[in-house]
């Protein structure tokens, strides 16, 4: 019998400690509890609170691009930076079946290597001037699909005519 009541003793003496421990994660389970009612029934609000531009970008060219095509992506960032290795590793995942071109802030570029069939896509974050339109009247590109909010601009451009 007195082992039992040592054992309620030092359960009792670790609650407290484990509560400590764990109070982290469970305020945070308590604050996700006022998003829930959200995410569960607005599916608007679902989008906007859980998907990043790269993440909407992303399954919005896998619909517009089909596989095979040749794809051009502008990322915003450096490719070996942490930031843009990312945003092209999330485009090469969604597009696998698809030939990928990522051009990095810097890199040389002829846009003369856009050809009939090809795509093209941008993401800009919030204080970054795009040069969408730009290359878009160069290389006779025509706008698939554009979302701006204040996270950023995306865009996909196709050039018309037949494929490669």
């Amino acid at each position: 019998m007195k082992s039992i009541k040592n054992r309620s003793s030092v359960l009792l003496i670790l609650l407290p400690i484990w509560l400590a421990a764990v109070f982290g994660v469970l305020k945070a389970e308590w604050v996700s509890l006022n998003f829930l009612p959200t995410i569960m029934f607005n599916a608007a609000e679902k989008d906007k609170v859980t998907l990043r531009p790269i993440d909407r970008l992303a399954l919005k060219a896998e619909s517009l691009i089909p596989p095979g095509s040749k794809v051009f992506f502008f990322a915003p960032y450096p490719w070996d930076s942490p930031q843009g290795g990312f945003y092209a590793g999330r485009l090469r995942y969604q597009l696998y079946q698809r030939e990928m071109k990522v051009i990095s802030p810097g890199d040389d570029f002829d846009y003369r290597s856009i050809g009939p069939g090809d795509f093209a896509l941008f993401i800009w974050p919030d204080g970054v001037q795009p040069i969408e339109k730009d290359l878009a009247a160069l290389a006779g590109m025509e706008e698939l699909y554009s979302h701006a909010d204040a996270r950023g601009r995306q865009s996909a451009y196709r050039v018309p005519g037949a494929g490669r």
